[in-house]
């Protein structure tokens, strides 16, 4: 998967032409356990470990084609906003782009040190914002569903009278 994965990104930065019809980016990321190999120098063995790191990955619109996916050292949105404004800056996106869709945390739409607010700064103009709707709906939901059903016992059942239903 890695060496295909690599040979498609190698494909797509040799044509120029692939960021020429790109009006939005859409960045979406995800905590996961990341398993990682680690040397110790004194024994000269390998370990493994897994360690929680944030995956973001962002994708082109028209079209939702993949673009590139990174860890960022932490979730701040300046360190999102550097590494994307880094991967643009040498395309012809920089120039052209004009929406960026995200989910509504406050990482990537906080009016001082979002995401958004950061890379509109190192652009120097406005951007068009998109939050995903399912990610603002998400929260209210849950709310009304532990007001009607009551709390959980566990992750996969449900304890009150909606849930027993």
């Amino acid at each position: 998967m890695r060496r295909e994965r690599e040979k498609y990104r190698n494909i797509i930065n040799e044509e120029a032409i692939f960021y020429k019809f790109i009006d939005g980016i859409y960045i979406d990321g995800r905590k996961d356990a990341t398993l990682l190999t680690e040397h110790d120098a004194q024994t000269g063995k390998y370990y493994h470990k897994t360690e929680v790191q944030e995956h973001i990955v962002f994708v082109r619109e028209p079209g939702a084609c993949y673009l590139t996916h990174f860890s960022p050292q932490d979730g701040r949105g300046i360190t999102i906003a550097n590494k994307v404004c880094d991967d643009i800056k040498s395309t012809e996106l920089s120039d052209t782009l004009k929406v960026v869709g995200t989910d509504g945390t406050a990482s990537m739409t906080g009016n001082k040190a979002g995401f958004i607010r950061c890379l509109e700064e190192k652009l120097g103009r406005p951007l068009q914002l998109v939050v995903c709707l399912l990610h603002c709906n998400e929260l209210p939901l849950r709310h009304v569903f532990l007001e009607l059903n009551g709390t959980t016992k566990s992750p996969d059942s449900f304890s009150g009278p909606v849930g027993k239903n």
